[in-house]
């Protein structure tokens, strides 16, 4: 679970789907703001007789302005409402998502196990029809010296041996890919050969009903 890439972008999804919720949910949140306004006011000039007389009366030097502003949404036809709704919907998916991922990296974590058990079965096969091929071969060949047999027999005898020794080498491919694979999943180094444990093949299982 820690090493799949797509559980971590699952992860980051879920989390933006969680905080595009809250910010949906902050719309309800009343809105306060406080302001502060100053000036400063020169000293006035008046002229009582046109451009003659000039008075200079008492002014204050500075002009100040406090403002509370609180805003409450009340209705917005139903835009709050329907917003938080899809947000909530969004971080479900985002968790089904998730499950629904995480269920497939098991399996495929389980599938590439018995393809790996699988493998190691069929080299075991193969290997010991080889050495029958190969006993089986030895006596052909003796019984060809010997003029019992043509060398068709011989002929086919050695394409099963060289089918068996390719079909062999593939699966020893096969073994290495399928290893290569799991090391990737659990985290592991990549060249690391895995071999299955085969220890609960030879434990008694209790029938229940």
């Amino acid at each position: 679970m820690q090493n799949s890439l797509l559980l971590q972008a699952d992860a980051l999804q879920e989390t933006t789907a969680r905080e595009r919720l809250q910010t949906a949910r902050s719309a309800q949140l009343p809105d306060l703001q406080v302001g502060l306004k100053g000036g400063y006011v020169g000293q006035p000039v008046v002229f009582r007789h046109g451009l003659t007389d000039v008075v200079h009366p008492d002014a204050p030097d500075w002009s100040q302005n406090y403002a509370v502003d609180f805003v409450q949404p009340l209705y917005r036809g139903g835009k709050i409402h329907y917003s938080i709704r899809k947000a909530g919907l969004q971080q479900t998916l985002a968790s089904l998502q998730t499950e629904t991922d995480q269920a497939e990296v098991k399996l495929g974590l389980l599938e590439e196990y018995m393809n790996l058990f699988s493998l190691y079965r069929k080299h075991e096969v193969l290997s010991r029809n080889i050495e029958e091929s190969e006993r089986r071969l030895h006596d052909i060949r003796r019984m060809k010296e010997e003029g019992l047999i043509t060398n068709n027999d011989v002929l086919r005898s050695e394409m099963q041996l060289t089918n068996d020794r390719l079909s062999l080498q593939e699966a020893e491919n096969s073994i290495t890919l399928v290893s290569q694979q799991l090391d990737i999943l659990l985290g592991q180094d990549e060249n690391l050969l895995l071999i299955p444990d085969t220890t609960l093949l030879f434990q008694a299982v209790a029938i229940e009903p």
